[in-house]
């Protein structure tokens, strides 16, 4: 799990999702650039049923948009605590907890429509490794696929597990996989 997993799990996103939902008016949340003082990482004040704090972002106006560039990886991130989360704020110098930066920066999430318009997520090689060029693209794992999908993904990376599905996921050579693809994860 990467540092800002650590810190945005769990009950921080229940927050965040409260936030995105009664965020929905004409002014935006994030703002045109990322700006200072960085966005951090705060507590609520209260804790859930397992003693998890609430927690959430402080000065989400200083996000920016995502970069292309990072747009993948911030909607895997975000979808990793809530499927139907997506990127839409970026901050490289965002705050930790403790107030140290996070060391790939920060994102601020969003409930997205999943898997709703686009062309299908298709597999590229990224660095010399296959991956995902549309992560955002990709949907709820079905119970019906659950298996198959722990199967491939423990096949292609023995700590990995399926965090999502597209049914038209489309393989390197630009074909569609015959029974669709996972979004497999550490």
């Amino acid at each position: 799990m990467d540092a800002l997993s650590k810190h945005l799990t769990g009950p921080f996103w229940l927050a965040a999702l409260t936030l995105a939902l009664a965020g929905c008016s004409n002014a935006p949340l994030i703002g045109e650039r990322p700006s200072d003082p960085p966005p951090q990482v705060v507590s609520m004040g209260a804790r859930d049923s397992q003693g998890q704090e609430y927690l959430t972002w402080k000065r989400i106006s200083a996000f920016g948009p995502v970069p292309a560039s990072l747009q993948a990886v911030g909607d895997i991130r975000c979808m990793r605590v809530g499927i139907q989360l997506r990127a839409v704020g970026y901050h490289p110098h965002a705050l930790d907890r403790a107030g140290n930066p996070l060391p790939a920066g920060g994102y601020f999430c969003e409930v997205g429509l999943p898997g709703s318009g686009g062309p299908p997520p298709r597999m590229v090689q990224q660095d010399g490794k296959p991956g995902w060029d549309r992560p955002g693209a990709f949907n709820a794992v079905p119970d019906s696929e659950l298996q198959r999908g722990k199967s491939e993904c423990e096949q292609a990376k023995p700590a990995s597990y399926p965090l999502a599905y597209h049914p038209h996921a489309v393989d390197l050579s630009g074909a569609p996989f015959p029974q669709g693809g996972f979004l497999c994860v550490e």
